[in-house]
């Protein structure tokens, strides 16, 4: 094991200089490091291969370096990136996980009550409200409340990876880390138009509104108003576009989705009617999902910065872990230009 003393020898600094340098959290008395000098004695602890112990280092103040994770349990390309981000960053500060999946009520209270229990340094999960269905009454909804405040009072810390306000409301101090939707869906407004889409539909998404309110208000700016249909009804939006198609086939037609799931069951419904997406009408999706590259064309679609989010979520908890500032990070999405 690669010692303090060690690196001090091959970076020619003293080890009270090497020890500041390499802690997350230095003594606000000591002198402080120059950049330049923390980043050669960096460098040099990474070619000899030096690992802080972060069991010791936890153990004095009676914690456990382990960070907690409880994430949905899905299967798609957003999940997978969020993970890569938070382990590629857990993995870079030394910090050990234990990783959760499930999207029930009786397995997140159990995480949060497990956490508190064994002394986990801090949490990365998804707001309560995601786990609604499995709510049947608000008691329920405000035993996890209780179970993170307890967890936050015990001395905790948590990162949230959505922002749908419940917590501000009711825990003022918990750290967000999000996608700016409503980036999102300008991006979508601002492509449409751009391809002179002269009448637009739409779904509304309620489980992430900004991403329709961010496409709506933009539209608008526009002095067009979108023909809005509910969450879902992917076959009702398929049918009113037929419908102005036949009755204006020089007119220019726009669709955002805001998913890929509901652009690929739009892409697929209207094919069937022989119109062609890219053609016929312009389709846009959100998320980037492997799927809209497999679609002929391509999907046009919104991509979140998943891996990002994951890993400024790790970087931030540990900041907040070590008391450095720390503030809700919102991470802008891009637009993913394909045949649609």
């Amino acid at each position: 094991m690669v010692t303090l003393s060690e690196i001090a020898v091959q970076s020619g600094f003293s080890v009270p200089v090497v020890s500041r340098a390499l802690s997350l959290n230095p003594n606000p008395k000591a002198p402080k490091v120059a950049a330049e000098t923390r980043r050669k004695i960096c460098e040099t602890a990474k070619r000899l291969g030096y690992t802080p112990n972060r069991t010791a280092e936890f153990l004095k103040k009676g914690k456990n370096p382990t960070i907690g994770v409880f994430l949905q349990l899905r299967s798609d390309s957003l999940l997978a990136e969020l993970i890569r981000g938070i382990s590629t960053a857990a993995m870079e500060y030394q910090f050990p996980l234990a990783l959760f999946f499930d999207a029930d009520y009786n397995s997140y209270l159990n995480f949060l009550q497990n956490s508190q229990k064994e002394n986990y340094c801090g949490i990365i999960t998804y707001p309560v409200i995601y786990f609604r269905e499995h709510l049947p009454e608000q008691t329920h909804k405000k035993l996890l409340l209780d179970a993170i405040k307890a967890y936050l009072a015990d001395g905790g810390r948590l990162v949230m990876l959505e922002n749908n306000n419940l917590h501000q409301e009711i825990i003022p101090d918990v750290l967000y880390i999000d996608v700016d939707h409503a980036w999102g869906g300008r991006l979508a407004a601002d492509y449409l138009l751009k391809h002179g889409a002269e009448i637009v539909f739409t779904l509304d998404y309620t489980y992430i509104p900004h991403r329709s309110a961010g496409f709506i208000k933009q539209i608008r700016k526009y002095n067009l108003t979108p023909e809005v249909f509910p969450l879902g009804k992917t076959a009702e939006l398929s049918h009113a576009v037929l419908r102005f198609h036949k009755k204006n086939p020089s007119k220019r037609i726009g669709i955002y989705a805001s998913t890929d799931k509901q652009a690929i069951e739009i892409f697929s419904l209207l094919a069937k009617e022989g119109l062609t997406a890219g053609t016929d009408y312009l389709l846009i999706g959100y998320d980037n999902q492997y799927a809209t590259q497999l679609t002929i064309p391509g999907i046009t679609t919104i991509a979140q910065p998943m891996f990002e989010v994951g890993y400024t979520a790790v970087r931030q908890l540990i900041n907040a872990i070590y008391k450095l500032p720390v503030d809700s990070i919102y991470l802008k999405p891009k637009l993913i230009v394909r045949g649609t």
